[in-house]
C-alpha cells in the first residue's frame, strides 16, 4: 500500500511522465509478443495511474486474447467508470459478456454503443444476432433493418437477416437475402451452404446441390456441407450419391451422417 501511495505521487511529480514510461514499455513488450512483461509493465502503470485508460484497455485486450474474461471485464468496467463514453470500451464490455454467455449484459452494452454512435454497425448486427439467439426473431429483424438502412452492402448483415428469415419460416425472403450476400462477396461459404438449406426447404433440390457442392469447394475441411449434400441427394432418391457424401462427412466426424449412413446400410444398400 505504502509502495502504491508513493508510485502514484512520483508519477504526479513527473507530470504523468512515470505511468507514461510503464505504457510505452509494456506496449514495446506487446510488440515483440512478450505477454508477460506487457502485463507487468501494463500493471505498473495502472498502479501509478489508476486513471490511464489506455493502459486498462490494452491490458484488457490481452486478458481477452488469454480468455480471462472476469478480468477483462473488471478492467474495461473500471475504464468506464473513469469515461462512460468510451465506445470500444462499450463494445469490447459487450463482446466478453457474450464469451461468458451473459446476453442480457452484452445487450445492454451494445444498446449503450447505439447511444454513442447510432451507426456502429457491428453493435448492430451483435444485437441482431442476440435478439435471434433469445427467439426475439422480430426484433433481431427491426435490427437487421436498422443495420442495412445504414450500410445495404453489408454482406454479413444480409447474411444474419437470411438466418432470421429462414427460422422464421420466411424461406423464399431468406433466400433472397443470402443471394444478396454472395453478390456481395462471392467466396462466402456459410451463405452458399444456408441458400442451399433454404432452397432444400423450399423443394429446389438442384439449386441446393449445386450451391453444397460450392460450399463444399470453399470450406474443404467442414463436413456439413457433405451431410447437407447427401441429404439433398436423399430426397431425390439418388442413393449412391447420397451415400457417397455420407461416407465423407462420417469420415470427418459428423455424427448425423453416420447415423443416415447406418440407416441406409440397414436398408441394404452396399458400402
Amino acid at each position: 500500500m505504502v509502495k502504491t501511495i508513493l508510485l502514484r505521487m512520483l508519477n504526479k511529480l513527473s507530470g504523468g511522465r512515470l505511468s507514461n514510461n510503464c505504457f510505452s514499455k509494456g506496449i514495446e513488450y506487446l510488440k515483440h509478443e512478450d505477454i508477460l512483461n506487457a502485463i507487468k509493465w501494463l500493471k505498473l502503470s495502472i498502479i501509478t495511474d489508476p486513471e490511464d485508460i489506455e493502459s486498462l484497455f490494452c491490458l484488457s485486450n490481452i486478458y481477452d486474447n488469454q480468455g480471462k474474461y472476469e478480468e477483462e471485464i473488471a478492467l474495461l468496467t473500471k475504464a468506464l467508470s473513469i469515461n462512460p463514453k468510451g465506445e470500444k470500451l462499450w463494445y469490447n464490455l459487450g463482446i466478453a459478456h457474450e464469451n461468458k454467455e451473459d446476453i442480457e449484459a452484452a445487450i445492454k452494452c451494445y444498446k449503450n454503443v447505439l447511444e454513442i454512435n447510432p451507426d456502429h454497425i457491428n453493435s448492430l448486427n451483435n444485437l441482431g444476432l442476440l435478439y435471434h439467439k433469445k427467439r426475439l426473431y422480430d426484433e433481431a429483424i427491426t435490427i437487421y433493418k436498422a443495420a442495412l438502412s445504414k450500410n445495404p452492402r453489408d454482406a454479413t448483415v444480409l447474411y444474419n437477416m437470411g438466418n432470421t428469415l429462414m427460422d422464421m419460416g420466411n424461406i423464399n425472403e431468406s433466400i433472397n437475402y443470402y443471394k444478396r450476400a454472395i453478390e456481395l462477396q462471392p467466396n462466402y461459404a456459410a451463405a452458399y451452404g444456408n441458400l442451399g438449406n433454404a432452397q432444400s426447404k423450399a423443394g429446389l433440390l438442384n439449386e441446393a446441390i449445386n450451391n453444397y457442392k460450392r460450399t463444399i469447394t470453399l470450406d474443404e475441411g467442414n463436413p456439413l456441407p457433405h451431410y447437407n449434400l447427401g441429404i439433398a441427394y436423399l430426397k431425390k432418391e439418388m442413393l449412391d450419391e447420397a451415400l457417397a457424401e455420407f461416407k465423407i462427412a462420417t469420415s470427418m466426424g459428423h455424427e448425423g451422417a453416420k447415423k443416415e449412413l447406418q440407416s441406409l446400410q440397414n436398408d441394404g444398400l452396399s458400402c
